[in-house]
């Protein structure tokens, strides 16, 4: 039951953010140049929302009360925003060693080979930012055996 719970709320807070992405998409018809990567963009917005509402759903479940969860968000998602180079870069810098442990770092830099035909490696980026998938699913599987056994 606590299965079925979890993944209907990882599947609704995903559904969610890709449809809040989807409503900018446009915006970025009128700006880049994205035409033939439209199709590229859906399944690439749905890995990104999937993978920020696992680590919700993680924050939720370490969480002792929902102040607590709302702090926890704003206290690690602000700073993953900030240095994932979306706001300015950190390449070559005291902080590079950051960008390969934020997964959002690897959702910029996907966004922004798309967006600005960046000539960086977009597949070694999808598998990063897949790969953090899985490790939060994994993180999220054991953090259910052991509240389901206290």
């Amino acid at each position: 039951m606590l299965f079925r719970s979890l993944l209907g709320k990882i599947l609704a807070t995903s559904i969610i953010g890709f449809v809040q992405s989807l409503l900018f998409l446009p915006l970025a018809f009128f700006i880049f140049d994205i035409n033939n990567n439209i199709f590229l963009m859906l399944p690439i917005l749905l890995l990104g929302s999937l993978t920020f509402s696992v680590l919700g759903v993680i924050f939720a479940i370490i969480s002792p009360s929902s102040s607590a969860f709302h702090a926890l968000m704003s206290i690690i998602l602000i700073p993953m925003w900030l240095l994932s180079e979306a706001m300015f870069p950190l390449k070559n810098t005291f902080l590079d060693f950051i960008l390969y442990i934020n997964p959002m770092s690897y959702l910029v830099r996907i966004l922004r080979i798309i967006f600005l035909n960046s000539d960086e490696n977009l597949s070694f980026n999808l598998m990063a930012l897949a790969i953090f998938l899985i490790l939060l699913l994994f993180v999220l599987f054991l953090l259910i055996r052991k509240k389901s056994f206290e």
